[in-house]
C-alpha cells in the first residue's frame, strides 16, 4: 500500500441534502472501487440514489459536480477543491 486516505463526497457548495428526494450521483465507471464503496453504503443507509452522470475522468465527474448536477465520491487525496 502506498496511502491511505479517506474518501469524501465531493459536492457544490450549495448542495443540501434533501432527505425524501432521490440522490444524484456522478460516478466513474462499473468496476470503480470508490464507486462500489458509495453504491454499498447509500443502499445500506436506507439513501436512494440515482446514477446520472458516468465519465472516466476525473475533470468530468467534477464539472457535473461544479454544475450541481450530482454528487461524487472522491478519494481526499485526488479532490479539488470548488
Amino acid at each position: 500500500m502506498i496511502a491511505h486516505a479517506p474518501v469524501v463526497w465531493a459536492a457544490n457548495p450549495v448542495f443540501v441534502l434533501q432527505k425524501h428526494k432521490i440522490l444524484a450521483l456522478a460516478t466513474f465507471e462499473e468496476g470503480c472501487i470508490l464507486r462500489n464503496w458509495a453504491l454499498e453504503g447509500l443502499e445500506r443507509a436506507g439513501i436512494d440514489y440515482k446514477i446520472v452522470y458516468v465519465s472516466r475522468s476525473i475533470s468530468g465527474l467534477l464539472d457535473a459536480v461544479k454544475a450541481g448536477f450530482a454528487i461524487h465520491p472522491s478519494s481526499a487525496i485526488t479532490f479539488l477543491p470548488i
